[in-house]
């Protein structure tokens, strides 16, 4: 059960900051402030026609909107980013300090600050970065203010006990960081390259050759009793398929374990359902709606010792 063996080591999915000024721009917009003109003006109260000025028929310039934001994100720099933001966050939560340096002493030994940066790199946050080590670059994007917003919300986890509601928002953001170009029906290697309400399912008859992942078309999200195992037998891929890359959006997860066994299900019974609630079972913190999976007995639960299972991991 190679899910639930990566839950025993954190409770991270298996593959799952916001300063003032992020808060008024956007990535593709701008808004306007004041109130609104409803284009009727009292009588005696338009000054050109009192005083004899000649109006303009409308023909103002259009106003000029701020750029977009830029944080200098990318699709080649960001997973870097966010496993260095990761194991800031850990480093201060374990060790004490957010900015321990490679082979600083912590109990047990020392810390190995670029296996975590590079796992985290790879992992992203709650598997956030999963799939782009095979996709192509160019296939997808980076929201910089979601992305901004990930990173700091990331390294300003709050520990030694960390809430569903602040994991649940870094989470969101840390998704929403990766824009999916994709539409439905183009051929994809990952989820990642997908647009919204997508995923890249696979399509069995395609190899890609050597570590390029599979072939697949961007195909719609199911819904409630949708199954999630008609195209596959990876848990992995039948969780892509209910909730966007195992986001959490829509709040659906794959429902593949018997925890009466506890065992997989076969791949036939495999079912999209609604997250639920805390104290039920869980593989991931995706199948929680208001909490985070604790791996250490798989149930949702409302705020855990987030990093503790990975402290060790990361000493040698």
């Amino acid at each position: 059960m190679k899910k639930l063996h990566f839950l025993a080591f954190f409770s991270a999915s298996l593959m799952t900051l916001s300063a003032a000024v992020l808060a008024a721009c956007s990535s593709d917009d701008s808004t306007g402030g004041g109130g609104t003109d409803s284009g009727t003006d009292s009588p005696g109260s338009d000054s050109s026609k009192d005083n004899n000025v000649p109006t303009d028929g409308g023909s103002d310039a259009p106003e000029e909107t701020a750029p977009p934001f830029d944080a200098g994100l990318t699709p080649t720099n960001f997973d870097d980013k966010l496993g260095a933001a990761v194991c800031h966050a850990l480093a201060r939560c374990c060790y004490g300090s957010a900015t321990l340096g490679q082979d600083a002493g912590v109990d047990g030994g020392t810390y190995d600050k670029a296996k975590c940066e590079d796992f985290y790199a790879g992992l992203g946050f709650e598997s956030s970065n999963v799939g782009r080590e095979v996709a192509d670059k160019g296939n997808v994007g980076i929201d910089q203010v979601k992305g901004a917003d990930c990173l700091q919300k990331v390294e300003a986890l709050p520990c030694p006990a960390t809430t569903a509601a602040a994991l649940q928002a870094a989470r969101a953001s840390c998704f929403g960081a990766w824009v999916g170009k994709l539409a439905a029906n183009a051929s994809c290697r990952s989820s990642i390259e997908c647009g919204p309400n997508l995923f890249c399912k696979d399509d069995s008859s395609v190899d890609a050759g050597g570590d390029a992942g599979f072939i697949g078309k961007c195909t719609a999200l199911r819904t409630t009793d949708q199954p999630c195992g008609d195209f596959t037998d990876n848990s992995d891929r039948g969780e892509e398929a209910c909730s966007y890359r195992v986001s959490g959006q829509p709040p659906l997860y794959c429902n593949y374990i018997d925890f009466a066994g506890p065992s997989i299900k076969d791949a036939g019974d495999w079912t999209c359902q609604p997250t639920v609630a805390n104290s039920s079972d869980c593989a991931n913190s995706n199948w929680c709606t208001n909490g985070i999976c604790d791996s250490a007995d798989l149930k949702c639960k409302a705020q855990i010792d987030y990093f503790a299972p990975a402290c060790s991991r990361f000493v040698h």
